[in-house]
């Protein structure tokens, strides 16, 4: 059976443009007048670039832009060079908008339904209000705290309930927010999650695995495979319950 949030995971894991592979940028959001650059990172503000927020078709339709505006060749150039060029024009992806815009696509082709109108951020009548107001475009209106948050999912505790498009809430200690990844694969060896971020080795978009140890424990027993920009395991770096951090489920799928 075709896993089809895997195959939604890959259209920005595996991004083309003119025939070329290019990994999008981890991007995030700052003042306006932010002028710091990174090597690895894309900056933008609230009001461009969807604000790291895009779907892969919004992200291919800013940089052909950006690349018309500026006069960037992208047949000539070198994936990495276009890369650098997304850097440079802040033309990225955030964690949360990676996941919301694969599990509103997953929402969308399996269940009818789009992930704009279920994410809260209120409780009681003043969420449902401000659901009605601003439900259009909800990606930008939805951090990975507020994607995990207890209005929107349950904690699933024990690795043998886990299932596809679970969400894992996590902790980068130099971020004052949260990080998420969404589960895209499970078999009887592995848990694959996708994320972006720019705590990992790869910052790019991308798959990454842990290895099940027992199925009757929590997340936090098993084996992490993933490693941090600074070589150490990602998972003992990341995910810790005392901080908050779970396996969440989104309550319209439970």
């Amino acid at each position: 059976m075709t896993n089809q949030l895997l195959n939604f995971a890959n259209e920005y894991i595996d991004f083309y443009i003119d025939g070329k592979k290019v990994k999008i940028p981890y991007c995030i959001v700052t003042q306006k007048n932010d002028t710091k650059s990174s090597y690895t990172m894309a900056r933008t503000d609230k009001y461009s670039n969807y604000a790291g927020k895009g779907n892969t078709d919004q992200i291919k339709k800013t940089l052909l832009n950006a690349a018309k505006n500026k006069h960037f060749d992208l047949i000539s150039r070198k994936p990495e060079e276009i890369t650098k060029f997304m850097i440079s024009e802040g033309i990225g992806i955030d964690c949360s908008g990676f996941v919301f815009n694969i599990l509103d696509k997953f929402l969308r082709t399996t269940h009818h339904i789009s992930l704009n109108r279920l994410i809260l951020r209120y409780p009681k009548i003043l969420g449902r209000i401000e659901l009605l107001m601003f439900g259009m475009n909800r990606v930008r209106r939805s951090s990975a705290a507020i994607l995990t948050n207890d209005l929107n999912t349950i904690k699933i505790e024990k690795i043998k309930d886990f299932k596809l498009a679970d969400m894992i809430r996590l902790t980068h200690l130099d971020w004052k927010g949260k990080h998420v990844a969404i589960i895209v694969d499970i078999d009887k060896k592995y848990i694959t999650y996708a994320h972006t971020s720019e705590f990992t080795k790869n910052q790019n978009p991308h798959l990454a695995k842990i290895k099940i140890v027992n199925v009757e424990e929590d997340l936090k027993s098993q084996k992490w495979l993933e490693i941090t920009q600074i070589g150490t395991n990602y998972g003992e770096y990341a995910f810790e319950p005392k901080r908050g951090d779970s396996v969440r489920r989104l309550k319209y799928l439970t």
